[in-house]
């Protein structure tokens, strides 16, 4: 057998190269093995260590070659085994650990530890045949039995994620039943996991009277661990036989213990429904309902089981739990909604009913959501007299304010009470809203409404003063509020006045409360629709956005930040998410090793789901390609050779299978239910970005088929290997089919705090989809000009009507950043009614076009990648004149000088046009960089001279009263327009540069294919 473990000799050498590593010390830990390799140069081990020295020196292929010559050599010590495994783990190489293990295992067949991590190398791979069959020889040769319930799961894991569910049920399914059982009936059980697996085994099989008897037998008495324990287990198999009658007497039990679980109390209804459907039978007329409903026993005990779960509840005065009175508006709607118009006598007026529950619990700020679902059990006449009693309830709960000095203890009393009110008042505004009182309002008033929502903020500010920062706020409700007022207003006026007022009031309430994570995404939004990215940037940073929501919340700024021109910040924002992916991917492996070796085999198939979901995920895809197709066309020919960023693998994308893990609900919706974000929305949008993706994958893998050309053709950066010309014209057929699906009509604009608009208009209203056609088919006949002369004709046809697409699209951007639109200033002589939303939004930026850079960012992307491909094919026309040159040395001595092809003329001349295209884009961006930074100068002034006003010495009543004053100083409103002033200014700065940067690399290439 061969040796597992080194020498104490050998062991005494490798000590401190170990701590070399260790500590970091890479160079000195390579020299320090080369020394040991040449006392011993067959000690594998110390090779190992040298392969992890030379991989974290940066020597990626000098690494890998000697990974492999040690792989060949089959090592069988632990060190080797586990240093090697390390490496591969680091190159994210871990497919090259099985058989790494398998040799260690066939020179070592008994070794239990080798067989372990064997195993656990083919659970990193989900390969769940391997899985089985080396959990089995595990079991065989030391049977225990976490190795025989490995291979069980392993069993269960095929069944599960096989496309052939005949296999699973007849095979796979029975086979782990019968396993189980042949260990059951010899006593061999011992774990509760063990059993666990089994009731799973059993409920996929669908054989719930077993499992059943399993529960009720002595295996159910090893059911200790999760909450409930035999019981939980006992009534969660009951509800699979449908045995109804059983589950709802538990839940009644359940309920009175403990009234305010919600599961309990969906169970509850559940299983008496179904009691009674089975008991209404086949009736089918209203009035026989009525009169079954009248005389049903089964129906009267569970209302009056609710009724008497309310009793005891009111006779708690000071703490009342609030799922009694759920439980009787969730069994109301259940009631209408099975029977239809019943009388609901049995509880009361559902009117009545909305508002006690809102009188005992709208100081909660769940009470909106709580009561949400069950307001459409009012008719319309109700919802007014409900909002009118809701209102009148509300206002005779109202204290006046506080006055005078008062004991410390009363004072706090009432600033809870205070609180209360807030809430209680928040409440009754977002019900108005939800019931469409805000839609029926003009611009003015909704401007109004919105400054009465800032003053009661500002009021309501002393009486939470002393909350924790990072507790919720019940006033910031009222910013929130008073934004969405704004964002109506610009949804019916499309006036961008409104949008900068709804950043006012966004950024004056984070002032207030900085943790509030709602109205820094809408905040995001705002700044987004109005082209300014800087500020979401350190927005999304202040989020502190982790983990899963790099996946789900990612798309907030992943989908501006190309768009606005932002490219270092695209790179920062894309490259977070992507080791997001590549770290959770490693993270969760983990967990799935540990579920295995913890023997929680139950959390085991959640960790395949959760792996594949991810796996599967939209944004993973699209940060992906985006970043890929970014770093091509601002970075490629650039500030470094395009050759030199093509080095990543493009995966197929399987658009059917894609899934879509935004959340787009984080931001709750108290608009009307027709003015909702609906499934079906979120479905469109979701369908239309898929179609984004589909065309960005397009790009890149015909830009990759063009650029790979001068690249070694041995090279993997593209979906398939070998020349490009055979792949290219198959590309541009996909592509050309795919762009004849898309058509501008099918996209619609969503609601402010919906899901984005897709990229995918703008592109077609651009006509950047048909220009790459154009230029991808140019492109792919200009390399094969050489091969098939007959090409050169028709050559620059479509490279022509490319150019003038182009052309007409940047004449489209000549209007500037600054518009001449007119704005309806909305005032207020009242006095008392000032806010920071009567200020005048400033010249500087309230005549800004935001379309105009999106507009203008996407002709920069859509020029630099046209010039980067044209300017590539350089290459074609060098090797023609090179040719002539050979000629011409062979003809010495003859006076003939060989004439270039007509179409070099031709290219020459589309490389002048181009350029002049690109005079006239760094034109519009420089144009556009001087109008910000004029207004950038002006407000630089300003800021001086407020800095000056503040070093002026001033008493303190006099600092006071500049606050409030505004003739001549500077007040809070001012000092926040100017940070949304400076804020945007900058980010559209940015924008300029970063562009100017990508159009003048693209000027130089132009330049020096000019002279080829």
């Amino acid at each position: 057998m061969a040796s597992t473990v080194l020498n104490a000799v050998s062991e005494r050498r490798l000590r401190p190269i170990y701590e070399l590593l260790d500590n970091g010390n890479y160079k000195k830990a390579c020299h320090e093995t080369e020394k040991v390799l040449k006392k011993q140069k067959d000690l594998i081990a110390a090779k190992v260590l040298k392969t992890i020295a030379l991989h974290r020196m940066g020597k990626e292929e000098e690494a890998f070659d000697l990974s492999n010559e040690i792989a060949m050599e089959a090592p069988t010590d632990e060190n080797s085994l586990q240093g090697l495994s390390l490496y591969y783990k680091e190159i994210h190489r871990t497919e090259l650990i099985c058989p790494l293990y398998e040799s260690a295992v066939r020179l070592c067949p008994g070794n239990e530890e080798y067989l372990t991590h064997l195993f656990m190398a083919y659970v990193r791979h989900e390969q769940f045949q391997e899985m089985q069959r080396v959990a089995m020889l595990l079991y065989k040769q030391h049977p225990k039995n976490p190795y025989l319930f490995w291979g069980i799961m392993a069993i269960v894991l095929q069944a599960e994620n096989t496309t052939d569910k005949k296999l699973a049920t007849k095979m796979y399914l029975p086979l782990a039943e019968k396993m189980v059982e042949k260990h059951v009936k010899a006593g061999k059980i011992e774990a509760e996991a063990e059993v666990k697996l089994y009731l799973m085994i059993l409920d996929l099989m669908g054989k719930h009277e077993k499992a059943l008897e399993v529960v009720n037998g002595d295996l159910g008495g090893k059911l200790i661990s999760d909450i409930g324990g035999r019981p939980a287990a006992l009534l969660e198999v009951q509800k699979k036989l449908e045995n109804w009658e059983f589950v709802n007497e538990e839940n009644k039990k359940l309920l009175k213990q403990k009234p305010d679980v919600w599961n309990y109390a969906l169970d509850y209804l559940d299983s008496l429904f179904h009691q009674l459907d089975i008991e209404r039978g086949s009736l089918t007329e209203e009035n026989n309902f009525n009169e079954w409903a009248e005389t049903s026993t089964r129906l009267q005990e569970g209302i009056q089981f609710i009724l008497n779960l309310i009793t005891e509840e009111n006779t708690l005065l000071d703490w009342k739990r609030r799922g009694p009175y759920l439980l009787r508006l969730e069994m109301l709607k259940r009631m209408k909604d099975r029977f239809g118009n019943l009388r609901d006598s049995c509880f009361g007026p559902a009117k009545q009913l909305c508002l006690e529950y809102a009188l005992d619990f709208s100081p909660k700020p769940f009470c909106f959501s709580d009561l949400k679902p069950y307001i459409s059990l009012l008719t319309d006449e109700e919802k007014t007299q409900f909002l009118f009693e809701l209102k009148d309830q509300q206002s005779s709960l109202t204290s006046s304010e506080m006055n005078g000095v008062c004991d410390e203890n009363l004072k706090n009393e009432i600033m809870k009470k205070k609180t209360k009110e807030i809430q209680r008042h928040v409440f009754t505004v977002e019900a108005a809203r939800y019931l469409g009182e805000h839609e029926k309002l003009s611009s003015t008033e909704k401007f109004i409404l919105a400054q009465d929502f800032l003053q009661k903020h500002e009021a309501g500010l002393k009486h939470v003063a002393d909350r924790p920062p990072t507790d919720p706020c019940p006033v910031d409700s009222y910013c929130v509020l008073a934004a969405r007022l704004m964002m109506d207003v610009y949804s019916d006026t499309g006036d961008t006045l409104y949008l900068w007022r709804c950043a006012y009031v966004l950024e004056y309430g984070i002032q207030h409360s900085k943790y509030n994570y709602e109205m820094k995404l809408m905040l995001i939004k705002v700044y987004c629709t109005l082209g300014a990215f800087s500020p979401c940037a350190d927005l999304y940073d202040s989020m502190e956005v982790k983990h899963m929501q790099q996946d789900t919340l990612g798309y907030t700024v992943c989908r501006h930040v190309v768009s606005l021109g932002h490219y270092h910040h695209a790179s920062q924002v894309f490259q977070m998410a992507r080791n997001f992916y590549t770290n959770n991917n490693k993270e969760s492996l983990e967990c799935l090793i540990t579920c295995f070796r913890n023997g929680t085999f139950y959390k085991v198939s959640e960790f395949v789901k959760y792996r594949r979901r991810i796996h599967k995920s939209y944004h993973a895809a699209y940060v992906q390609t985006e970043h890929l197709l970014m770093d091509l066309f601002t970075q490629g020919d650039i500030d470094q050779p395009v050759t030199a960023l093509l080095t990543s693998d493009i995966k197929p994308i399987d658009y059917n299978t894609l899934v879509d893990n935004r959340d787009l609900k984080v931001v709750s919706d108290v608009r009307s239910k027709e003015r909702q974000v609906s499934e079906e929305m979120i479905k469109k949008s979701f369908e239309h970005e898929k179609n984004w993706l589909a065309f960005r994958d397009f790009l890149l893998r015909c830009m990759y088929s063009v650029l790979i050309r001068d690249h070694d053709q041995t090279h993997n950066g593209c979906c398939c290997h070998g020349s490009p010309e055979p792949i290219l014209p198959t590309l541009i057929t996909q592509f050309e089919t795919f762009c004849s699906t898309l058509h501008k009509s099918d996209i619609e604009d969503y609601p402010m705090l919906g899901p984005n608009t897709t990229r995918i208009k703008l592109s077609i209203e651009s006509n950047y989809p048909r220009m790459m056609l154009l230029v991808f088919k140019f492109c792919c006949d200009f390399i094969n000009l050489k091969s098939n002369p007959d090409l050169e004709s028709q050559l620059f046809n479509n490279l022509t009507l490319a150019i003038q697409l182009l052309q007409e699209y940047v004449a489209t951007c000549k209007e500037g950043i600054y518009s001449n639109a007119n704005h309806e200033e909305t005032d207020q002589s009242n006095e008392s009614s000032k806010t920071g939303l009567n200020q005048s939004v400033p010249d500087a930026i309230i005549n800004i076009n935001p379309s105009f850079v999106e507009r203008l960012v996407i002709c920069t992307e859509m020029f630099s990648i046209c010039v980067l491909l044209i300017t590539r094919l350089k290459t074609v026309v060098t090797e023609v004149k090179m040719d002539l040159q050979r000629q011409k040395r062979r003809k010495k001595g003859k006076q003939t000088n060989s004439p270039l092809p007509a179409w070099v003329s031709g290219y020459q001349s589309a490389i002048s046009s181009y350029s002049d295209i690109g005079d006239a884009l760094v034109g519009e961006v420089k144009k556009m960089k001087q109008d910000v930074e004029e207004r950038m100068l002006d407000l630089g002034g300003l800021e001086i001279k407020d800095k000056e006003e503040e070093k002026t010495p001033a008493s303190s009543e006099t600092k006071e009263d500049n606050c409030v004053q505004t003739n001549g100083t500077v007040t809070p409103d001012d000092k926040l327009y100017h940070k949304i002033m400076k804020n945007s200014l900058e980010s559209y700065s940015v924008s300029c540069k970063q562009m100017l940067f990508v159009l003048e690399g693209r000027m130089k290439n132009l330049k020096e294919t000019s002279k080829v």
